[in-house]
């Protein structure tokens, strides 16, 4: 039950957990209609959802516990057996396993309209029929959402519920039902709404699937003018400018002089691995901190690097300004670890409840992932886990490290997670998907790398946010001030060679 999670909007069969309506006591009567008919709308403010399902749990038990004692038979004894059996359950799941109980409870929704459409087919009632119809296809969609999150489900949820409210709507104003028929007006009005704002989001969605989708771009050589094989990535996060580079350790140059994997032997990467007249140092090395001091003179306010040698970064502290500091995932000599750089006027770092782990990939023992905690000025507390996700395809590395996020992702902190994933985005919302989170914001802006196998460009570098209040990509000249390079190398990423020949591709394919 771990891949199941909280979808972005609640939703349950609200008619279910209430007591009939049909009663001799009028104001009672006339309450509870009121009560069904305003609970879906408190439902909408989605912090409330824990509690809103509980109490309306407790609702549904006692209800079905009521209709069990009443039953006139051993049949319907039997069901409402079976009822307040799923009911409690529900309750259980709610209470010490949420969304466990979400989950049990739309699976419990599913059986009572099933058997209430078995009535309606019975009885002849085609408006009936059609409603629980619809009913049965929004719980299943919901259930579905739960363990795969797909946004097209949402909107095939949220599109059938308009539908169904619509139905309902009609159905109960031509019964002289008004607070229900209005009601279920106003909710397919804000289903509609959701619908509506979820339809933007794919929109979106596809437009940043087309900017980061994958061109054969075969040997670019002396055409790659940046001095590594990655591109950084930045966003501003509730205004401050954070950016992400894995500036290529010089312990694995080989695999660009020597090996030239991803076809970059002859660009200005191996053209700069130079030594200089500092043991360990390259003309490379001191590239790469020229840019990053104009990412900071660019009023940046953290900087997250990966794949840092030990020469480069003790050249690299040397050069820093001096209200800005260093977070290294050791403090010990270290071939190659991943750092953050921050403004002290900005962030203070918090060193108590930071760590690099060594256990966040159980899969490649010892593996270290860096957690540092920073406060601002306001007190908001930002947690940055900047992490190297293993890029073994065979083993759960992404899977590994959403499950490490989610330990991290609560309401006191906005949880930042950014770095080299060595996955593509599609696989990266899978991974968090699965670690149960929702309701964060993925940045892939552009493709950041090569693959070595297929010579495909693919973005890998990304940026995961949970709990700002706001957040926007940082475009590529925003970065190095529109210097550097940055811009032609992501073109040079975006498009296809053509030049490139048959056999070429053939043979990369």
């Amino acid at each position: 039950m771990d891949n199941i999670h909280e979808p972005s909007y609640f939703f349950r069969g609200y008619q279910n957990d209430f007591p009939s309506t049909e009663t001799s006591n009028s104001w009672l009567n006339q309450s509870l209609r009121v009560a069904q008919a305003s609970t879906p709308f408190i439902g909408l403010y989605q912090p409330a959802g824990k509690l809103l399902a509980g109490s309306l749990g407790t609702l549904r038990s006692v209800t079905s516990l009521s209709k069990l004692l009443s039953a006139e038979n051993t049949t319907a004894a039997a069901w409402e057996s079976l009822n307040m059996a799923l009911a409690v359950a529900s309750l259980a799941g709610t209470l010490f396993a949420h969304p466990l109980g979400i989950f049990l409870t739309t699976i419990h929704d599913l059986g009572i309209h099933s058997h209430q459409l078995y009535l309606a087919l019975a009885q002849g009632e085609g408006v009936e029929a059609a409603k629980q119809i619809g009913y049965l296809a929004n719980h299943t969609l919901y259930l579905t959402i739960m363990v795969y999150g797909s946004l097209e489900l949402q909107i095939a949820s949220l599109a059938m519920q308009v539908l169904v409210e619509g139905i309902a709507s009609y159905e109960e104003i031509h019964k002289g039902n008004w607070i229900e028929g209005a009601a279920h007006i106003l909710m397919a009005a804000v289903r509609g709404n959701q619908f509506s704002s979820k339809v933007d989001t794919l929109r979106q969605k596809w437009a940043l699937e087309e900017a980061i989708r994958n061109h054969f771009v075969g040997t670019l050589g002396d055409k790659w003018q940046f001095p590594s094989d990655h591109l950084p990535i930045g966003a501003v996060i509730d205004g401050k400018k954070v950016v992400s580079w894995n500036v290529l350790n010089n312990e694995y140059i080989d695999w660009v002089t020597e090996k030239d994997s991803q076809g970059l032997n002859g660009s200005m990467i191996s053209d700069l691995d130079l030594p200089t007249a500092t043991r360990g140092l390259t003309l490379r090395d001191q590239k790469v901190t020229e840019m990053i001091q104009a990412i900071i003179d660019g009023n940046a306010d953290l900087v997250a690097l990966q794949e840092c040698g030990a020469p480069f970064l003790k050249y690299l502290e040397s050069k820093l300004p001096s209200n800005w500091g260093i977070v290294r995932s050791f403090d010990t000599f270290c071939k190659d670890q991943d750092v953050i750089l921050y403004s002290r006027d900005q962030f203070t770092y918090d060193p108590t409840r930071s760590e690099t782990t060594l256990t966040a990939y159980p899969s490649v023992p010892n593996r270290p992932l860096q957690n540092a905690l920073f406060e601002d000025a306001a007190g908001t507390v930002y947690r940055f886990i900047n992490g190297h996700i293993p890029g073994d395809p065979n083993k759960p590395g992404t899977k590994e490290f959403a499950k490490y996020v989610s330990r991290f992702c609560n309401d006191d902190e906005v949880a930042i997670a950014l770095g080299d994933m060595n996955f593509e985005r599609h696989e990266m919302e899978e991974a968090y998907r699965y670690a149960g989170l929702s309701n964060y914001t993925l940045l892939s802006p552009w493709q950041t790398n090569i693959d070595p196998v297929t010579r495909m460009s693919k973005g890998i570098d990304h940026i995961f946010v949970k709990g700002a209040k706001s957040i926007e990509t940082l475009f590529s000249k925003e970065i190095f001030g529109g210097n550097f390079n940055l811009e032609e190398t992501i073109e040079l990423l975006r498009k296809d060679w053509e030049n490139q020949s048959t056999a070429e591709k053939a043979l990369c394919a």
